[in-house]
This record gives structure tokens, sequence and C-alpha cells, in this order.
């Protein structure tokens, strides 16, 4: 049978495999129908001006995956038992509507209902982007030569291992020392379970300790991929507000208080809020203890952007008030050093460590061993501490930079919460415009503003609500900042 074959040789695929990507897409198509006699290689080489070589490596792959047959004496043909494979596929195309929507997963519901990734479009010239740290100051010298001498080093068995899933022993060791230092945990390296950033230990916990329908309590406003996490693990979100003093779990009245009452686990970010920037008072801390031990829930404490307090030490973590085994603490790596490194880690009651570290295991695969070596070493050799050190008085001028610029531009125009701590803080601006006019004139000017709409679940954000991060910025570009938001503002 003949059909039509056209070949560009001026492209860079080689006519071989033009020809057979032509044959099979003509196969698959059914253009091309079982038990069809194709052209000699003879006859189609002339047909296309090519050599027969070229045909024929064509014919060998198709023959190889099944696609066609070359009977001795007779010819080439399309291979007779794809006939059931064709009436198997008209056959589900009668039945797959009516069967599509009851496969639906928790997770692929999910992840269809997010946006679509920004990832790989043009920033704006000055943006006001959280999660950046300042990454002009991280020792990068150090720690290229660090991983470039553990890598020359390791050895074709060191290649072939990857280690506990649940983390190098020496990493371990070193984070554990390194919360003692920075947020007053008493824990052992036993109680770390290293993960591949916040994500999988949100979905490790989750994982662990959710049944289908269980509810989760989480602050809200709050991490806008939490929630997702939750539910695609079967878990019902019930959000809970904030006050000045951080989560206020006996707000709730009526069926959502008893909703709340059953809760199985309790998701905050207490240091420093996430993206009000509320740092959770004692007594509200206290009183969350409390509540969770009679109603039995594990509280899972996000520490971001916790350890740059502006001045004196850091507030201890809620999990260094934690008498009951109630409290798991997670945190990363991301703005300590630099995003792009993607380690987390969990810190969990002695009690859970055998539960979690088969978790681990299930999950999937260990962080890089290379990596953990790479970073368990950073941290024993003192250059994080270092680093955090540097980078304290770094954000702390930042942070007053913006301050003092807010307030010389925008006077009487702005409440500001969370200038305590962090890398970033939360405005809300005064006037009529919406926050979406704010940030396209903000983009007109090649401004870059993140206000906090996403981070709310029960209700919409308020207007001219904005999460700045100024983390990334040297306060030169801070002060500009301002000065073009005041411009718009006015």
């Amino acid at each position: 049978m003949k059909f039509d074959l056209t070949l560009d040789r001026e492209a860079r695929v080689e006519l071989s495999q033009q020809i057979y990507e032509q044959i099979k897409t003509a196969i698959l198509s059914g253009r091309l129908k079982p038990g069809d006699r194709l052209s000699s290689s003879r006859e189609l080489s002339e047909e296309l001006s090519v050599s027969r070589p070229t045909v024929a490596v064509a014919f060998e792959q198709l023959s190889l995956e099944g696609y066609i047959e070359m009977r001795h004496g007779s010819g080439t043909y399309v291979q007779e038992g794809l006939r059931a494979a064709a009436a198997v596929k008209r056959k589900r195309g009668t039945v797959g509507k009516a069967t599509r929507g009851r496969s639906n997963s928790d997770f692929r519901r999910e992840a269809e209902q997010m946006s679509p990734s920004t990832r790989g479009t043009e920033s704006p010239a000055l943006s006001f982007q959280y999660g950046i740290p300042a990454l002009e100051e991280f020792p990068n010298a150090e720690w290229s030569r660090l991983v470039g001498r553990i890598s020359r080093n390791a050895s074709p068995g060191d290649l072939a291992m990857t280690g506990e899933a649940f983390g190098l022993v020496t990493l371990r060791h070193a984070i554990a020392d390194c919360l003692v230092r920075f947020r007053g945990l008493s824990i052992k390296p036993e109680q770390v379970i290293v993960v591949q950033g916040l994500n999988q230990g949100l979905d490790l916990v989750a994982r662990l300790h959710l049944n289908p329908g269980a509810v989760v309590a989480m602050e809200d406003p709050g991490y806008p991929l939490a929630p997702r996490i939750f539910r695609a693990n079967s878990g019902r979100v019930v959000p809970v507000g904030l006050d000045d003093q951080g989560l206020h779990i006996e707000q709730l009245k009526g069926s959502s208080q008893a909703l709340l009452n059953k809760a199985k686990l309790i998701y905050l970010t207490p240091s420093h809020q996430f993206p009000t920037g509320i740092t959770m008072s004692l007594p509200r801390r206290l009183e969350l203890l409390a509540w969770a031990k009679r109603s039995g829930a594990i509280i899972l404490e996000d520490d971001f952007d916790s350890e740059y307090q502006g001045t004196g030490k850091p507030i201890p973590a809620l999990m260094s008030l934690d008498t009951n085994d109630q409290v798991i603490y997670s945190g990363t790596f991301n703005q300590l050093m630099f995003p792009g490194i993607g380690v987390g880690y969990l810190i969990v009651p002695e009690s859970l460590v055998p539960l979690y570290e088969r978790g681990r295991r299930l999950l999937g695969e260990p962080v890089n061993l290379q990596l953990q070596q790479c970073l368990a070493e950073f941290i024993l050799r003192g250059e994080l501490e270092r680093h955090w050190r540097r980078t304290r008085v770094v954000y702390s001028e930042r942070r007053q930079a913006f301050l003092d610029a807010l307030e010389r531009y925008t006077s009487g125009l702005y409440t500001v919460r969370g200038e305590q701590c962090g890398v970033f803080v939360s405005v809300t601006f005064a006037g009529r415009m919406t926050t979406e006019a704010i940030i396209k004139k903000a983009a007109q000017k090649n401004l870059g503003l993140f206000s906090t709409r996403d981070f709310y679940s029960r209700s919409a954000a308020p207007e001219r609500e904005f999460i700045f991060g100024f983390g990334a910025l040297k306060e030169t570009a801070i002060v500009k900042g301002v000065k073009l938001l005041s411009t718009i503002l006015a």
C-alpha cells in the first residue's frame, strides 16, 4: 500500500528516523491498518530518493517494536496483532467520559486546581519577592571548595551508596546541634528526619497522621500550599483566624468549634507567622499546647524565617515548651543558605521516631548523599553559624531601611506587622485604590509587589495588604522601591 511520505533533508533528524516516525504515526492513526502491505525497501528507496540501507534501518526498528512484520518471499506488512489493540481503543473511546470522573484522586483534584507555574517568566527589575535570602552574602567560595573536595574524593563505592532514607548520621547530629544553639531545642540526633524540602515534610506528616476525612486545623491566612497538601492526603482543612497574639482557636463557635475539636493535626508558623509576621504570644502558646493535649492532636510547627530576630536572641521554638510529645518541628535551609539546596528536616518526638524512619523509607529516595555530606561538614566547621551571624546584622539593617523608608515616603498611609524579626513584613496601605490597581501600576514601573490574597482560604484578603520581602535587596534598592511605591499611592 502506498501513502505519502515527506522527507525534510534540511532537518537535523536523520532520514531513517523520519521514515520510521511517519510510518509509525500512520499505523497508530489508522491510515495504515493491520494487514496492509507496505512498499518494499527497494520501492520506497526509489520513491524517496534515498539509499535502501536508510529504509532498511527504519523497517528494522519498526519490526523490533512490533509495528510491522517482514514475511520472507511475500513482503512487509502492518502487524496483524494490532487488530485487537485497535478494537480496544475504539471501545475505550465510548466509555472514557463515564469513567474518567470516578477515577480522580484527592491528589489529582488538588493538582488540577493549582495555578500554572510562573517559573521562567520575566521578573521586574526591582522586586520585593519574599523567600529569597541575601545570596551575595553566602560564602559560596567555601561551599564550592567543600562540594568539590567531597566530589573529587568520592570512590566508585561511595557513588553507589544512597544512605538511609531518613538521613546521614553526621548530618542529623549537625542539625540537632544547630537547633540547640539557634532555637533552644533539646533534642537527640535520632529525632531528626531529613527530607527534600518543606512540602515533602508536610506530606510525610499528613500521610502518617491523617485518615480520610480527618480534620486539620490551619492558621488563616497561611502557607498556600499547605491546605492543598493536606487535602491531597484526604484531610479536611478547617481555617482558624489570627489576632495580634497569633492563632486563636477559641474564636470558633458552634459547628466550626465542634469540628475543630476533632482535629488530628494543627499546622502553624508561631515564631514569625507567614504572611502576617505576627509572633505567637507565650500565653497563647501554652493555651494551644493545653488544647492539643485535651483533643489529642499533633501540632506541626513550621519554623520558617524564625532565626532572624531583630533584637536579642530568637524566640524559642514552640516545641521547646512541649512536655507531652505533641509537637513536630519542621525547618529547611532555604533561607539560611539558598533556596536551591532543597533540604529540609522534621524533628519528631522520640516515641514517633520508629514510625517516621519507616515512613520516610516508604516515601521515596533519600536526599543526595554527597549533598548531605557537604551540608554536614559545612555546619560542623562552623560556616553556617558564621553566615547566620553575618546575615542577622544584614537583615536587621535592611529591615530598618525598609521601615524608615515607609515612614519617610508613606507616613500616615500604612500599618505594619511583623517588623520585629525575619526577612519579610506585612504592610496594609490606606486609601481607595484596589490591590490589583496597585500591583498593575507597580508593574508598569518595573516594581514587583505581592499581595497576601493567595494566603487566605476562609475569606478574601484585606484590600491593599502586601507582603514585602527585603532579604535579597540592598538598602539603596529598598529605599528606591518604597519611593516608587509612594508615587503610586499618592
